[in-house]
């Protein structure tokens, strides 16, 4: 089984800040082959209207795959009945048109309460942000208008637990970095890891080893170094994002495919 972590970006250079980590499952254990940013992995402008029309084709053309992406696929139960929409799959289908730009998106998210809504799934992993916040909208918007709409209209994979898992074809899963390290009980603890700073090199190397203990094997000393070296941390929440998928596929993909769930989203940890 094919295994990609693909930290998200919905920036103008997306293909610069996109990190995929690409690996395999052998012998129980997630073996990163590559971890590179989209732009490098796809062999394509950094462009934001180009990386994200190629990385959507890239998903649709695998087989025996799950890409795991750290953006929220859905939004509040709430605001899905205030916009009209019965389920999952018609607010993606219709969600390009429903809203041409990532600012029409937030601002119309916003007129619907006073606070911040969240959706079932982000209260129970403690993700960091609403789905229309001001750090996180532009991810929802681009991830849903090009990612999702793109493989959902063709069907070209499943996107869980809002659609059922076919065996051979490729899943689609929303992970977060952030939750997966709260689950792990390691977030406190190694906080500062997106630093230029010593501090965050230490930190970013304590993290990949807690993951190198739990199955996940980077493919050499260079990889290894790679990852830690970005600052930004964004290489290591890819090999994140993959143990995520990793994880969620040995388990099953257990998760609840009831309401609300098949409405807003699951996030897997």
């Amino acid at each position: 089984m094919k295994i990609y972590g693909i930290d998200f970006s919905g920036a103008a250079a997306a293909g610069k800040h996109i990190w995929i980590a690409a690996g395999r499952m052998e012998q129980g254990k997630l073996c990163i082959k590559s971890c590179r940013p989209a732009a490098a992995f796809l062999n394509a402008q950094p462009r934001r209207e180009v990386i994200l029309a190629d990385l959507a084709r890239f998903v649709g053309s695998q087989e025996n795959a799950v890409f795991a992406f750290d953006f929220p696929f859905g939004l509040p139960v709430t605001l899905l009945t205030a916009l009209g929409y019965r389920d999952w799959q018609e607010m993606v289908l219709a969600f390009p048109r429903r809203f041409p730009e990532a600012h029409s998106f937030r601002q119309t998210c916003k007129q619907f309460s006073a606070v911040e809504l969240k959706r079932t799934t982000d209260r129970e992993t403690k993700t960091p942000f609403s789905p229309y916040n001001l750090r996180m909208f532009r991810q929802t918007y681009y991830g849903i208008s090009t990612i999702l709409h793109q493989v959902v209209a063709h069907d070209q994979a499943a996107v869980l637990p809002m659609q059922p898992y076919v065996p051979g074809k490729a899943a689609i899963i929303e992970i977060c970095p952030a939750a997966t390290l709260q689950k792990e009980m390691i977030n406190k603890a190694y906080r500062g890891y997106k630093s230029v700073s010593p501090h965050g090199f230490t930190q970013r190397a304590a993290i990949l080893a807690h993951f190198e203990k739990l199955g996940v094997v980077p493919a050499g000393q260079q990889l290894r170094k790679k990852i830690l070296a970005d600052p930004r941390g964004d290489a290591l929440d890819s090999l994140i994002a993959g143990f995520a998928a990793y994880r969620a596929y040995a388990s099953g993909f257990a998760a609840a495919s009831q309401q609300p769930y098949a409405l807003e989203g699951f996030v897997y940890t």
